[in-house]
C-alpha cells in the first residue's frame, strides 16, 4: 500500500504463511480493543508462568529469574511489541479467545488471517492461486502449513493481510 492507502504492486498477496511471532500484531490489537472496552486495564498484573520461559528456548525481554514474577498489561504489551517477547504473547493469549482474536482480525480487514487454528477447518482451504500468484507457490505453502499443523494449531496470515495491517496502523485506523 502507498501512503494514500492504494496498492502499489502484489506478488503473492493472498498466499497464507504461518505467520510465527507476527501473530503478536493481531493479539496486542485484540487486547487494546479489550482495554479500550474497559474489559482489562494496563494496570492489572499477571503472573509470569515459569514454563514459558523454558518452552520457548528462553526470552528477548524477560529474563529466566522473572519466572513466577508479575507484569503488568502494559508491560507485556511493551515486551511483545518492542521485543517480540513470547512470554508475553503467551501470558496475553490466556486473556483472549481464538475467536476474540478472529473478530479482531476481519475488523481489521485481515479476512484471511487465522489464530490457532486447523487449517483443514477453514472455509477457505484449500488455497486457490490468485492472478499474482502461481499454483506451486500456493501448493508449497499449503505444504508447508498442513505439515505444521500436525504439531498443532497454526497462526495463518497472508502478505495483503499484514499489509493491511500496517497500512491501518500507520494511518491510526487499526483499533
Amino acid at each position: 500500500f502507498g501512503p494514500d492507502g492504494k496498492i502499489i504492486v502484489t506478488r503473492n498477496s493472498h498466499v497464507p504463511f504461518v505467520t510465527a511471532s507476527t501473530y503478536k500484531l493481531i493479539l496486542m490489537a485484540d487486547i487494546l480493543s479489550k482495554v479500550e472496552s474497559g474489559e482489562l486495564s494496563l494496570q492489572q498484573t499477571y503472573t509470569l508462568d515459569p514454563a514459558l520461559f523454558t518452552a520457548g528456548g528462553g526470552d528477548m525481554y524477560f529474563s529466566n529469574d522473572e519466572g513466577g514474577t508479575e507484569a503488568t498489561l502494559a508491560d507485556l504489551l511493551f515486551a511483545a511489541g518492542a521485543y517480540s517477547s513470547n512470554v508475553a504473547g503467551l501470558t496475553m493469549l490466556t486473556l483472549t479467545t481464538p475467536e476474540s482474536l478472529r473478530r479482531t482480525a476481519e475488523q481489521i480487514g485481515m479476512n484471511d488471517t487465522w489464530l490457532l487454528v486447523d487449517p483443514l477447518s477453514l472455509p477457505n482451504w484449500p488455497p486457490q492461486a490468485a492472478a499474482d500468484a502461481t499454483q506451486a507457490d500456493v501448493d508449497a505453502a499449503r505444504a508447508y502449513i498442513e505439515s505444521s499443523a500436525q504439531l498443532g494449531p497454526v497462526n495463518i496470515a497472508t502478505p495483503f493481510d499484514m499489509a493491511t495491517y500496517m497500512q491501518k496502523l500507520s494511518t491510526n485506523t487499526l483499533i
